[in-house]
């Protein structure tokens, strides 16, 4: 294997090569299977990872909606694979995040990636209804879904779509800059392509993973906020699912390394810049200063009739 310096600019360059192709600002939403996908994806990548692409043994999928704490998921899992190896540590960060994003097969497809990561972890905003699980029973792989309070999560979301990307409509019209109400208004009608269909949104991946997860012994759910409120003993469940043991003293080390602060210094050593986009300040309840008293009932509505019978409750303060 290359060393962590020279694999990291390697597959760096690749990966923003491909970032680069992929937000061209002429390229509108893919569709697949219904679903419309923001400009970052193509339908290539998309079904070469669901359709052809072979999961390898013993991977970790990281599962979630756009804004819930992939980012933040992701590392702790990174963390409980690794976090008792420095050297492995090391290797599995010199892999930029990006590599780990399922909906870029393409990126497997023409570099070859995943072959390279050591030790075999993904993440994925694929709605339950079209994801691929017979790959994930057949290698014999985990899937955690982490999910988040919804105020919070479409904070978050204006925050980023506004500051970092520069989505394009079906009409070709650019959505960045959007005031605060007409986004709210918008995403809350499902006009936003995240791996949705017209008029879906949050709730509705919310409710098709929280499906499949009450009968699949192999997906875990983890909340955004419990995660936040006691990290060590969500550590160690998360890592009891992966099979995988876990000292005292591993326990603080994990607990360090993966605090926002941390992730902060960490995201420097990211070539593609998507750390950057993705770590945000990680609060609860900061929907207080953006949610009008109307909103915050509306998202209250239209969570409890979509999310009727899965037993969802949020935490909206800690």
């Amino acid at each position: 294997m290359d060393s962590p310096a020279g694999l990291s600019e390697g597959i760096a360059k690749t990966m923003r090569d491909i970032t680069n192709a992929m937000t061209r600002k002429d390229v509108l939403s893919p569709i697949f299977k219904g679903k419309h996908f923001a400009p970052m994806h193509s339908v290539e990548s998309i079904e070469y990872a669901l359709n052809r692409w072979r999961m390898p043994e013993n991977s970790v999928v990281v599962a979630s909606f756009p804004k819930t704490g992939t980012m933040w998921c992701l590392e702790v899992v990174r963390q409980i694979l690794c976090g008792d190896d420095d050297d492995l540590l090391n290797k599995s960060r010199s892999v930029p995040v990006l590599a780990h994003f399922l909906e870029m097969g393409s990126a497997a497809k023409y570099t070859d990636l995943y072959p390279h990561l050591p030790k075999k972890f993904f993440f994925t905003h694929i709605p339950a209804d079209i994801f691929n699980f017979e790959m994930v029973e057949r290698s014999n792989s985990k899937i955690i879904y982490i999910y988040r309070n919804p105020k919070d999560q479409i904070v978050s979301w204006y925050n980023f779509f506004n500051k970092q990307l520069e989505f394009v409509s079906e009409q070709g019209h650019r959505a960045i800059g959007q005031n605060w109400s007409d986004f709210f208004a918008n995403y809350t009608a499902g006009s936003h392509p995240l791996g949705t269909a017209p008029g879906e949104w949050y709730p509705d991946h919310l409710t098709g993973w929280m499906n499949r997860a009450r009968r699949n012994k192999n997906i875990l759910v983890v909340e955004y906020e419990s995660l936040k409120k006691d990290f060590p003993n969500e550590l160690r469940r998360m890592a009891a699912f992966l099979q995988v043991e876990l000292g005292d003293g591993i326990v603080d080390k994990i607990t360090t390394n993966c605090s926002i602060s941390q992730m902060k210094r960490d995201e420097k050593a990211d070539q593609t810049n998507f750390l950057q986009k993705n770590v945000n300040k990680g609060e609860v309840g900061g929907w207080k200063d953006h949610l009008t008293v109307s909103q915050s009932e509306l998202v209250d509505r239209i969570f409890e009739e979509k999310l009727s019978g899965t037993g969802i409750k949020f935490t909206y303060t800690i």
